[in-house]
């Protein structure tokens, strides 16, 4: 981690609160931001931007995803790629539970794209709330937990009707 934080501020050593600023968006890494800009972004209602959450997993995933096909690479072994890049990715930013979800899901989702038929997102969905469930029972009453698979379940079940509503 601390690696990371200081390729990221290769070449930006001369404001440091553009490198403070960067590391916590992109490792959540807050310790080194001012107070002052701390609280200037919680007053905004804009310091969520400093947690690592589920969008910041699932863009590694796609980027990895995308680069793995560009360079030609099967699907079974850029899964095999990109499930142990995810959760790598997870443990750098703290292990945070909302990036553990996002990895989990997407682990089960992949796992789902390697078998010979297309995967049911809301069963891959179901596959990982329970996996997360059978590790942190606990997990059932966390907001974070419940508005994370609700939100996620709310996409996969609506986003086709509204686009066929929306495209007549």
């Amino acid at each position: 981690r601390d690696w990371m934080e200081k390729t990221l501020r290769l070449g930006l050593s001369g404001d440091p609160v553009v490198c403070d600023f960067l590391a916590g968006m992109v490792l959540g890494v807050t310790s080194a931001i001012p107070d002052s800009l701390q609280q200037e972004f919680r007053n905004t209602g804009t310091f969520h931007l400093f947690s690592v959450s589920g969008l910041h997993v699932g863009m590694i995933a796609v980027i990895l995803w995308q680069t793995l096909k560009i360079a030609g690479v099967s699907r079974r072994w850029a899964v095999l790629v990109i499930i142990p890049a995810l959760f790598f990715y997870a443990l750098l930013t703290g292990w945070k539970p909302s990036s553990l979800r996002s990895a989990t899901m997407s682990a089960i989702f992949l796992i789902g794209m390697t078998s010979s038929q297309r995967p049911v997102p809301i069963n891959s969905l179901c596959a990982a709330a329970f996996l997360i469930l059978v590790q942190w029972t606990n997990e059932i009453f966390n907001p974070g937990f419940q508005l994370s698979f609700l939100g996620v379940a709310a996409i996969l079940l609506l986003a086709h009707p509204l686009h066929n509503a929306l495209c007549r």
